[in-house]
């Protein structure tokens, strides 16, 4: 089943009040006050007190020298005081344009009129119409995508007065690259300090049992849970010291970070994809067939999925379509084997033997050059490999150098280490981390290389163990890339 927004194109409209802004200095104003870059395209923007708690939060873009706001109607009062505040001799006017309906588009598919931008990664427009030929959904379904998504609410006040940081209003709507504004010097602080103590996740229940309102792991709440939930999926304000994705809390939830459901364009084609896959399995050519076309409006570059539709013209016996999905294919994939053997298929029984026997040929052709690739590439990895062996040799030189003067520097024996685990050298490996372990118990990536390392050696187990150790010393740190791999591993180990 094809589900409106993750899968289709849709849209749904929302009610605001529209601010219009102007003057010579009303850009410069608002890039001052704002979270995020003014530019022409739409985004989510908010303004922070000094304390970096959200005053308010609103879509904006820019057309000119001059600036729409679209702000959920209880937060016009806070929005418009920030103007009466803070412009003194500017040459910047504000209207409060009364509240409107609006309406916002996004999903698989075509371009469309409107002010452009980004909504979890998928291109989305925005309009005072309704945009022609396309689905309407309601604004519940709107609402219920956007929450389990984590995207800000449009129409509806969003975590006014928490610290941002907390929010997710921080990945919608602060680019910390923008510069200074009200609130950023603690903003930043915590950003580059660990991160914020709570912060919204995904979790999942495994087992049929009563959610409690709160997860307590050795007598400290880690977990905040909301009651509303889709299935076995709730959301949850979690301690930083647990917010690992896939890291399972007290053997009844895992964590999931947001979103949800994938956002970019591979992902969402290869889900569209397989779902067309399971639909053909079943018998339903037609769903089957139509999930693949939306796979190529996701993504034009989806070579299977132009394959998968012209294969299943030709079980249908409709080969002049089937052709034309296989030229398509070889726009899209000018090397693809199959491309020239489903046409010489094709066109056989259209009985354009001529054409093909060429393409027989050309099929013949292709897998030559495959092959030749392959051979040129293994050539290209054998030559890049001995380059790396030899920076290696380099590198070792270098930290054995410090090894004389200090056996137990941490940094030292991590270098050799890792150099180790590059050669598969995972005993010598193991010793060096043992040693860094040793003399700095906090290192975390330290933990990661060394559960590599006797995965290797067979010791399955005390793998896991160190791991488990590392996961929590990493997230303690709000060092997330090493907790987040190492909790991947346990998952998979």
């Amino acid at each position: 089943m094809l589900a409106l927004f993750r899968h289709t194109l849709a849209q749904s409209s929302f009610k605001v009040h529209r601010i219009h802004v102007r003057g010579a200095d009303a850009l410069e104003f608002l890039q001052g006050q704002s979270t995020q870059r003014v530019s022409e395209t739409w985004a989510f923007h908010s303004f922070l007190d000094r304390a970096g708690k959200v005053e308010s939060h609103f879509i904006l873009w820019s057309v000119g020298q001059e600036a729409t706001l679209l702000v959920p109607t209880e937060l016009v009062p806070a929005v418009l005081s920030r103007f009466e505040r803070y412009v003194i001799s500017e040459d910047v006017e504000h209207q409060d344009m009364d509240e409107e309906i609006w309406w916002i588009a996004f999903g698989a598919g075509r371009s469309l009129p409107g002010v452009a931008g980004l909504l979890a990664s998928i291109p989305t427009w925005i309009q005072s119409t309704t945009f022609a030929d396309v689905p309407v959904a309601s604004t519940a379904e709107l609402s219920n995508w956007l929450r389990w998504q984590g995207c800000p609410s449009i129409e509806i006040p969003f975590h006014v007065g928490e610290l941002i940081n907390q929010t997710r209003l921080f990945d919608a709507a602060v680019d910390m690259k923008k510069g200074c504004f009200p609130g950023q010097e603690v903003v930043a602080k915590i950003h580059n300090n660990r991160g914020a103590a709570w912060a919204s996740v995904l979790l999942q229940n495994l087992k049929p049992a009563p959610v409690p309102a709160q997860l307590v792991l050795e007598d400290k709440v880690v977990a905040k849970i909301n009651p509303d939930h889709d299935g076995d999926w709730y959301q949850a304000d979690i301690l930083r010291d647990v917010r690992v994705e896939g890291m399972e809390l007290s053997s009844q939830f895992k964590v999931k970070l947001y979103p949800r459901w994938g956002t970019s364009a591979q992902e969402r084609a290869l889900e569209l994809y397989h779902l067309g896959i399971e639909a053909f399995a079943k018998g339903d050519e037609a769903f089957a067939r139509q999930t693949w076309e939306l796979t190529i409006q996701v993504d034009e570059t989806f070579a299977d999925a132009y394959e998968a539709i012209g294969v299943l013209l030709g079980r249908q016996g409709q080969y002049v379509e089937a052709e034309s999905w296989m030229r398509k294919l070889l726009v899209v994939d000018p090397s693809s084997v199959m491309a020239h053997t489903n046409l010489s298929l094709f066109l056989m029984r259209q009985d354009r033997i001529q054409e093909a026997e060429d393409h027989k040929a050309q099929a013949t052709v292709a897998q030559f050059a495959v092959f030749g690739k392959k051979a040129a590439s293994e050539r290209a990895q054998k030559e890049a490999l001995e380059k790396e062996e030899q920076q290696r040799q380099q590198r070792e030189k270098m930290f054995l150098q410090v090894i004389e003067i200090d056996a137990e520097d941490a940094l030292a024996n991590f270098g050799l280490a890792t150099l180790c685990l590059e050669r598969h050298q995972f005993q010598k490996a193991r010793e060096h981390l043992e040693r860094v372990l040793l003399t700095d118990p906090g290192y975390a990536v330290a933990y990661l290389a060394l559960g590599k390392a006797l995965k290797a050696l067979g010791e399955t187990s005390e793998a896991r163990r160190i791991w488990q150790e590392g996961v929590k010393i990493a997230a303690k740190k709000g060092e997330m890339m090493p907790a987040n791999e190492m909790q991947s591993l346990l998952t998979l180990a």
